[in-house]
């Protein structure tokens, strides 16, 4: 599969893998993606009610992190700010 990465807003840079895993900020597990054949892809991602899924995908690719969702109570903003550069 190909990935397309961006960071801030330069070019994307392209590349091929055959595993992907999505950390978050603490280095826990929230997305991956494995192409287990070539052109069959199966992504998950770390979602309320998925826990179970999520983690046994985890385990077999040898990943040995437990994910527990949470569910937070967002509330709209009023308005979005945008920093300057």
């Amino acid at each position: 599969m190909k990935l397309l990465i961006h960071r801030n807003l330069r070019e994307p840079q392209e590349i091929e893998a055959t595993r992907v895993v999505v950390l978050d900020q603490f280095d826990n597990p929230v997305a991956l993606a494995v192409e287990v054949e070539e052109g069959v892809i199966i992504a998950e991602t770390a979602a309320e009610g998925n826990e179970v899924e999520f983690n046994q995908i985890l385990r077999s690719l040898g990943i040995n992190k437990t994910v527990i969702v949470t569910d937070v109570k967002q509330r709209p903003l009023s308005e979005i700010e945008i920093p300057s550069v």
